[in-house]
């Protein structure tokens, strides 16, 4: 536990305030400028997604945050399970359609792409094997996660599109296990640095 604050599971009272956060984190980044072209419309956007995404992962207990009392959420990560989640179908088109009826059909399809351009860079980054899809990772937080899945028998992965976050991962144990180029339909091609970090 850090000093300041506390780390949590992601309850639903979190979800808007850790939204808002990863909304504003990754305004840059262009895995999310592809998934909303229009800067105007990013920050909201995202904050839609994410607010639905992770409604999703609460039942799960797989995401967790760094609170203070001050400033409340300041970090999150989501370990996934090896495999995904087991999400109803009914919960996901409950999830999908309002944010589908928002944003138009032009966002849900690049939102689809997006989706099956990862999910295939992190079977490539495991080998093809099962492995816990981390994200979000960061500081103590990452160290807290981490620690709890040491004895899970499938390895960590994980994408960052910024150098500089190669670095912070391997002095967590990460390693790159692929470097790739990543083109989606209409966007000028970015770095993708796929790293893992085996079980224990």
């Amino acid at each position: 536990m850090m000093r300041a604050g506390t780390i949590e599971t992601l309850s639903a009272a979190d979800v808007p305030e850790t939204a808002l956060l990863l909304a504003n984190a990754l305004a840059e980044d262009p895995a999310y400028a592809f998934l909303f072209p229009a800067l105007e419309d990013r920050r909201r956007g995202l904050h839609s997604f994410f607010s639905h995404h992770l409604a999703t992962h609460v039942p799960h207990a797989c995401s967790f945050v760094y609170k203070t009392r001050e400033r409340g959420v300041q970090a999150t990560v989501t370990l996934r399970p090896p495999g995904g989640l087991r999400i109803p179908i009914a919960l996901l088109v409950a999830r999908f359609v309002p944010f589908a009826l928002a944003h138009g059909r032009r966002v849900a399809r690049r939102l689809w792409q997006l989706k099956e351009t990862y999910e295939e860079l992190e079977r490539r980054i495991a080998g093809g094997g099962g492995y816990l899809q981390g994200q979000g990772l960061g500081g103590e937080l990452l160290r807290h996660v981490l620690s709890g899945a040491a004895t899970a028998p499938a390895p960590v992965v994980l994408t960052t599109h910024k150098l500089v976050n190669v670095c912070f991962y391997e002095r967590a144990g990460f390693r790159v296990a692929r470097e790739e180029s990543v083109q989606l339909p209409d966007t000028p091609a970015y770095p993708v640095w796929g790293m893992r970090r085996e079980p224990s």
